[in-house]
């Protein structure tokens, strides 16, 4: 496989990554032009330094084929075994591990600016956790669904299912929304959940002159749908849907309806989409706290 190095060079679409450039950051304003086509690099006219197509990607100080890590990367995002990479593209098991590393890296990189900048309008959102038995013992993973779209906008592994698992991943679906605008959030029976909730969407809000602290606030238009299951001999019985509000969590629509009659949860949802991945998972302890994005793609916390 050869190195693709006729990849069009686009000095418009790029910008300075220099920290100390006046012009850092800035498209379209004309002081980025091509300094060597065949090396892929450009060169900032504002602070007369060059810089790499590749600079701030995973691909960046990478020789290897453009191609080639593309197919690597991809494959490990599906569950493809480290060693049947190592065997079919005659590879280094600790390069095909670098790469995993830089791409989950660069997914977390990716979720935090621009899924996690404030800037999606949430309407209904659905989390729920799945137990995972990986190599290094069992992990719980917490996931948040955007309905409208199947955006995945939040995630968390921890090796306990606590109340800051919780916590942690409604302040990350909190992160993403725009503004305090009505929301609807849907989840299991866990008793964590309610409160985790309010919790995360609340502001702080002065509502007295002078000095003194902001109160918290919750939104005004926050909505919990819980979906809880009565279990007999291991086989769901009942499924009770409750929808309450924002700070005490005050019932206002119960509604019981037997199984055959009750929605499919989100965990099928989560089973049916990470569950084939599972067995070739092998988290550690650092993978606590990353993205749903960087899950797939990080040595020890991913695929």
């Amino acid at each position: 496989m050869q190195n693709n190095t006729s990849e069009p060079l686009e000095p418009s679409e790029q910008f300075c990554p220099n920290p100390t450039c006046c012009a850092r950051g800035q498209k379209g304003q004309g002081n980025i032009i091509i300094h060597d086509r065949q090396r892929q690099r450009y060169r900032c006219k504002s602070c007369k330094q060059t810089f790499s197509a590749r600079r701030g990607t995973m691909l960046e100080r990478r020789s290897q084929p453009t191609e080639l890590i593309v197919i690597v990367v991809t494959l490990l995002a599906y569950g493809c075994p480290v060693q049947a990479i190592v065997k079919a593209f005659e590879l280094d098991e600790r390069t095909v591990a670098s790469w995993r590393d830089r791409a989950g890296a660069q997914c977390q990189h990716v979720q935090e600016a621009v899924v996690q900048s404030g800037k999606l309008s949430l309407t209904q959102v659905q989390a729920d956790e799945i137990r995972v038995k990986t190599r290094a013992g069992v992990m719980w993973m917490g996931l948040a669904l955007l309905i409208e779209s199947r955006l995945w906008i939040a995630g968390v592994v921890q090796q306990s299912r606590d109340r800051s698992l919780a916590d942690r991943l409604l302040h990350q679906v909190h992160a993403c929304a725009h503004s305090a605008s009505q929301i609807l959030v849907c989840v299991d029976g866990w008793a964590a959940y309610p409160k985790a909730i309010v919790r995360a969407f609340r502001e702080k809000v002065k509502t007295t002159s002078g000095k003194g602290r902001c109160s918290l606030q919750v939104w005004p238009h926050l909505l919990i749908g819980q979906v809880i299951k009565k279990q007999r001999k291991h086989r769901t019985v009942e499924v009770k849907r409750t929808l309450s509000t924002r700070e005490r969590s005050q019932r206002l629509l119960p509604v019981c309806t037997t199984h055959k009659g009750a929605r499919k949860s989100t965990r099928l949802l989560l089973n049916a989409s990470m569950r084939p991945c599972a067995n070739d998972w092998q988290l550690s302890p650092a993978a606590v706290g990353m993205p749903v994005s960087a899950w797939r793609l990080c040595s020890g916390e991913c695929i």
